[in-house]
């Protein structure tokens, strides 16, 4: 099971951890709503944001700012708010059907387990190929290839590497361009 979110037609989606996934499929979609501003509002400040979400209970606790039917739900509730209020941005939410949600529902319907592995340290190194994403970072600090919340960048290539210590494994089709950056960086 995963959760995903929409932002101008970019998507994101992501794994629950085992333990999350124990959760309550309303409190899911609160994290789900958590998940998607922590990954395309990081930035925003001062405005408004219009939460489009095809549960009609997510939706109601955020309108109503929490709720009382559930600890749980209104604990992610308050974190949200928090951080909306830090950052000046009004929330609301709207309830849309799941079929109307075309990328979003695309995104569910993918299957990302392939690229959700965590290796043992020591196996790191050896590693062939593996993705990051906010579940199984190996690093503090990991750059990804799509929006995730907790990400500090999104395409390793936009950044500059000439002043970065960092681990890198490519995938194989990027293997190349990936040097040409570290020679001409020289990173």
């Amino acid at each position: 099971m995963i959760w995903r979110a929409e932002f101008s037609r970019v998507s994101s989606r992501g794994n629950w951890s085992y333990s999350e996934s124990k959760h309550h499929i309303n409190y899911l979609e609160m994290l789900a709503i958590w998940s998607g501003l922590q990954t395309f509002a990081k930035d925003k400040t001062n405005t408004h944001i219009r939460i489009m979400c095809d549960n009609t209970t997510a939706v109601n606790v955020i309108n109503h700012m929490g709720t009382s039917h559930s600890n749980s739900r209104n604990f992610v509730a308050k974190e949200i708010w928090e951080w909306c209020i830090d950052r000046k941005i009004w929330l609301t939410a709207a309830h849309v059907p799941g079929k109307q949600i075309l990328i979003a529902d695309f995104e569910f319907r993918r299957n990302q387990r392939a690229s959700e592995g965590r290796l043992h340290r020591a196996s790191l190194i050896c590693a062939l190929e593996r993705l990051d994403s906010r579940i199984n970072h190996q690093f503090p600090h990991y750059v990804v290839y799509r929006p995730d919340p907790e990400a500090i960048a999104i395409d390793a290539f936009s950044l500059n590497w000439s002043n970065l210590n960092f681990y890198a494994l490519p995938p194989f089709s990027v293997i190349p361009t990936a040097l040409n950056k570290l020679m001409t960086e020289r990173a």
